[in-house]
């Protein structure tokens, strides 16, 4: 049984009984004592509730690692988008320093008749800023490639959410389909006890042979192992959905839902293919990255140009033989690299070559993004068509079941004939499970490629 309860904080609490143990005397014991047990057993946490998709998803956000990793480079992005603006504003530094010298050196006119004694202490103490002019737009440019490289990162969150609540979704259902395939299958063999139990009391009175009843027998050890593979199918199914929202329970998982009961048309595949290109997280990712890569290689290129600086300083120096002064520096500062060895020129051949990479990836990605609203349309459209045939043929092979026993029971009707009825009837019913499942897969196949929440038209079909 799945059940999410508060973490206990047992580690803490023991920690707070060591450390106040003295303080509290035997009375805090105690007093510690009751507020473990109270936190290692709380109260009714409502355990055997069953989940719904929407806490089936939140659960899966919470704990997917792929998402974490998604926004643990999301920090990454803003970090260096941080450290890329930071290049544009003013620079503050201090510095000081003290020196001691050896009183022996030599005077200022060397080995002199009479030497000068120089000074043997030296101190300073000052500030200098400075701010950056011109760099070639190497520092703006970064710091847009930063900007884009965030916007990118959050569109790598959204993406990989997406991805997540499509697979929870699909798991999902892929459970509520192994429950339903599980009721048909223990329903069929309900039927196909009524009709064995009906046989064998004809073959007592004489009315059907003994074959009738083997061939009843026959279909209810049949029904049987047909239960038992969907008993087990539907416990692989609960592991599917619970490895999908990262639980590490054993125990079988609850889930609260039911298969749709209607079926509605989706929108038009024009309006489909513009909100795909508009709100596909992966094409917005992939258009941050090319906005990225551009910024990256201008600022590249900017390496050709002179920076440009303006810089300043202010400060005090005391020597014990002088004196303390003020010292001061203003200007603006340029250095201009003349030969770096081919180094400027393969960095922009690799911000190049990143470029059209990454180009390349977003036309292949905008072209599997097409191929995949296609795909969506295509099995949404199926499997309403495939809804409305099953659902009607299900009524008909009610019917054809009903009048098949009542014929038999007349004596109009063989056992084989009630037999084929039946098998009809469960295959109808597992064809509109797996129907509807498939309808429900298509829809969040739909929702994950657009980005879209409000996806189909009016109502198809009740």
């Amino acid at each position: 049984m799945i059940c999410v309860k508060a973490p206990v904080r047992v580690v803490s609490l023991v920690f707070f009984m060591e450390s106040h143990w003295t303080v509290f005397g035997e009375s805090g014991a105690g007093l510690a004592l009751f507020l473990l047990v109270m936190v290692a057993f709380p109260g009714p946490a409502h355990a055997d509730e069953p989940l719904t998709l929407d806490q089936c998803i939140a659960l899966a956000l919470e704990r997917s690692p792929v998402l974490g990793g998604e926004r643990e480079a999301l920090r990454e992005a803003e970090a260096n988008y941080r450290v890329a603006r930071a290049g544009l504003l003013p620079k503050l530094s201090a510095t000081a320093y003290y020196n001691r010298l050896n009183a022996d050196r030599l005077s200022p006119l060397g080995t002199a008749a009479v030497p000068q004694s120089l000074y043997t202490s030296d101190a300073f103490a000052g500030l200098t800023a400075s701010q950056l002019l011109f760099d070639g737009g190497r520092t703006h440019a970064g710091a847009r490639a930063a900007a884009s490289g965030v916007a990118a990162g959050r569109a790598g969150v959204a993406s990989s959410k997406a991805e997540t609540v499509y697979e929870v979704t699909q798991a999902y259902f892929g459970l509520l389909e192994a429950k339903a395939l599980t009721q048909v299958a223990n329903e069929t063999i309900r039927r196909q006890q009524d009709f064995e139990r009906l046989t064998t009391v004809f073959f007592k009175a004489g009315k059907v042979t003994r074959l009738d009843v083997i061939r009843a027998q026959a279909q209810t050890l049949d029904a049987e192992r047909t239960q038992v593979n969907a008993s087990e199918v539907e416990r692989l199914a609960g592991a599917i959905l619970q490895q999908a929202i990262g639980l590490n329970a054993r125990g079988p998982i609850r889930i609260a839902g039911a298969l749709p009961a209607h079926v509605e048309p989706p929108l038009p595949e024009t309006d489909l293919m513009r909100a795909a290109a508009s709100h596909n997280p992966d094409l917005h990712r992939y258009a941050q990255q090319v906005r990225q890569a551009r910024e990256n290689m201008r600022s590249a290129r900017g390496a050709y140009y002179p920076t440009l600086s303006l810089q300043g300083g202010y400060g005090r120096e005391d020597r014990n033989v002088g004196g303390e002064a003020p010292l001061w520096t203003a200007g603006v500062f340029m250095s201009w690299p003349l030969f770096e060895g081919g180094a400027i020129d393969a960095q922009v051949d690799q911000a190049h070559a990143r470029l059209a990479q990454i180009e390349q990836a977003r036309r292949a990605t905008r072209i599997q993004v097409q191929v995949q609203v296609d795909q969506a349309l295509v099995a949404w459209r199926t499997e309403i068509a495939d809804v409305r045939a099953v659902r009607k043929l299900v009524e008909t092979d009610h019917e054809a079941s009903r009048t098949a026993v009542g014929l038999y029971r007349a004596g109009m009707a063989t056992a084989l004939d009630v037999l084929t009825a039946q098998a009809s009837l469960t295959a109808a019913q597992g064809s509109e499970v797996q129907a509807l499942t498939a309808y429900a897969v298509a829809r969040a196949a739909m929702v994950r490629v657009t980005g879209l929440g409000a996806i189909t038209g009016k109502e198809s079909s009740p």
